[in-house]
């Protein structure tokens, strides 16, 4: 890694928040017996990364993601955390396209779902530094993504769509987890809303490096949130294109010729793996 490569300082701020290291090995998925989906992908993720992974429908973004989590079981290969977590504490969180919030259940109820989780199961709660109670760390996840207090009562039917998912994105937050995974968050938004929560993604990550793998078939929201790009291609990692675009990221930026030449590159790939 290079002096002044933006990966240096991260990981530095990151080892000191406890962020992990994901790394992947030789991780091989399968739905049918003789049609994987994932062909014995290996990859390497430092702590505090923010990487994207993109590629054509089909080619095994999400099922890539599920196996990090730990949502499924691969037929071989291994992914390892360093240091160490357990996907069950709350250390790892899982954001889905979809906000998959209980209806029945309040903004806050749902927000300390994982909470009550993790007592149900007999664990005792992490402590969370600066976070004295239950109902203070949900409202300290809830005001991270921007709600208001006024909406901790409120029930998903009386949401927008934005606020939804701002919920869903504050209910992984809750135990403060080393990692983040986001499987296309906000593919479902209107392009200023998703603009927005770009920025929103972008602050929390600031406020806290953790380490974030999330998938998108957005070339520019790819770019503009990653400090590298895993363009994936029927079951493995074609191409891995570092993103060297200036820190903090500014939406300016987006309209950059540096901007324009990195859009350009993965667009090339994505079409030389899809083609």
């Amino acid at each position: 890694m290079a002096p002044g490569h933006p990966l240096k300082s991260i990981s530095q701020a990151a080892s000191a928040q406890s962020a992990a290291s994901i790394r992947i090995d030789d991780l091989t998925v399968a739905y049918q017996a003789d049609t994987p989906v994932l062909d014995q992908v290996s990859l390497l993720i430092e702590a505090g990364e923010i990487v994207a992974l993109v590629g054509a429908s089909g080619c095994g973004k999400s099922t890539l993601l599920r196996a990090v989590a730990g949502l499924l079981q691969p037929q071989q290969g291994e992914v390892h955390f360093d240091p160490a977590l357990s996907r069950l504490s709350g250390e790892l969180s899982y954001v889905f396209q979809a906000p998959t919030l209980l209806p029945w259940r309040t903004v806050d109820e749902n927000i300390g779902l994982p909470l009550e989780l993790d007592r149900s199961q007999g664990k005792q709660p992490r402590k969370l530094a600066g976070r004295p109670s239950r109902s203070e760390t949900i409202a300290v996840a809830r005001r991270s993504v921007g709600l208001e207090d006024r909406a901790a009562t409120m029930f998903p039917r009386e949401l927008s769509g934005g606020m939804q998912m701002r919920t869903s994105m504050a209910r992984a937050l809750v135990t403060d987890p080393s990692v983040l995974l986001l499987d296309e968050p906000f593919a479902a938004l209107d392009d200023i809303l998703r603009t927005k929560l770009n920025e929103l993604l972008l602050q929390l990550w600031a406020s806290r490096p953790r380490t974030i793998m999330f998938v998108t078939h957005n070339i520019a929201e790819a770019i503009y949130l990653s400090h590298r790009l895993v363009v994936l291609g029927k079951g493995c990692v074609a191409r891995v294109i570092d993103n060297e675009l200036a820190w903090p990221r500014r939406a300016k930026i987006r309209s950059s010729l540096e901007f324009a030449a990195l859009y350009g590159r993965v667009s090339t790939a994505l079409a030389e793996v899809s083609g």
